[in-house]
């Protein structure tokens, strides 16, 4: 009889802190591929543990498995399967499990674009500012990206899937430049209705944002002391608008004449019929 000892191992950027228990299976078949009395055989090890199994009969063909692996990335047998017990295999044959957890993270880089009219007049070497937010494992995390025309910053060793937003500071007043608002652009960074971004890390990538900020020349005001607005001349025949007075109605020329006309009339009415009179008395 023998015995074949398993041991468990971790390896990974992103082992530490991982113990298990990881879960294990041992199957052992005779030279007909029978699976011998006693078998499969269960175990649970943790992170650096050994466990032992016995009675392996010679002339068995063992197979090792691993029926949990706690998310590992990959998991390997060393010496790999199947296990051949024969008259020569020692007394206990050491197996060793190792789970390799890699770190699933990615990064975000941000590179700065000047544009416009008044790109010129933007000295090199001035400094725009991209705050960042996302959430960590203990919180928000939040932070600055300081970048220059053609520069680039970026976040590194984000866990895959951390969801960063970006919003640019208004960038510093300098003469001779009208600042637009800016706009990011790449791949798959989303524009949010206030203009900021939010991009979300890869896994093993880098997602490369453009921040593009245009500068423009400063409308110029119209100068003071220009010629006045001309009021068109009444027309012929009217006199110009005359306010009245206590809030009355304003009483145009042609208004004043029909009324003239009205009391012309009235006053010859009135002649007529005292004349009317006079003829009926004689």
């Amino acid at each position: 009889m023998r015995s074949i000892r398993l041991t468990k191992q971790l390896d990974g950027d992103a082992a530490e802190g991982v113990t298990g228990p990881f879960g294990f299976e041992l199957v052992c078949t005779d030279a007909d591929g029978e699976t011998l009395a006693g078998f499969p055989r269960a175990a649970t090890l943790s992170a650096g543990g050994t466990t032992t199994f016995a009675g392996v009969p010679v002339g068995a063909v063992c197979g090792l498995t691993e029926t949990d692996d706690g998310g590992a990335d990959r998991v390997t047998f060393a010496p790999a399967g199947p296990i051949e017990v024969t008259a020569a295999s020692p007394a206990t044959i050491d197996v060793v499990a190792t789970n390799t957890f890699d770190a699933h993270v990615g990064g975000i880089a941000v590179t700065k674009r000047v544009t416009g009219a008044a790109a010129d007049a933007v000295a090199e070497g001035t400094t725009f500012v991209v705050a960042y937010a996302y959430e960590g494992p203990e919180g928000e995390v939040t932070g600055e990206l300081v970048v220059t025309d053609g520069s680039t910053a970026s976040l590194a060793d984000l866990p895959a899937g951390t969801v960063v937003t970006l919003a640019e500071a208004a960038p510093a007043a300098l003469d001779g430049v009208a600042w637009r608002a800016p706009s990011f652009s790449g791949e798959g960074v989303e524009v949010l209705a206030d203009g900021a971004a939010r991009v979300v890390a890869g896994d093993g990538t880098t997602a490369e944002v453009v921040l593009t900020n245009e500068a423009d020349v400063p409308d110029v005001p119209a100068e003071p002391g220009g010629p006045a607005e001309t009021a068109e001349p009444p027309a012929p025949g009217t006199q110009p608008s005359t306010p009245a007075p206590n809030g009355a109605l304003a009483v145009t020329g042609t208004t004043l004449g029909v009324a003239a006309l009205v009391a012309a009339l009235l006053v010859a009415t009135g002649a007529v019929v005292v004349v009317a009179r006079r003829r009926a008395r004689a």
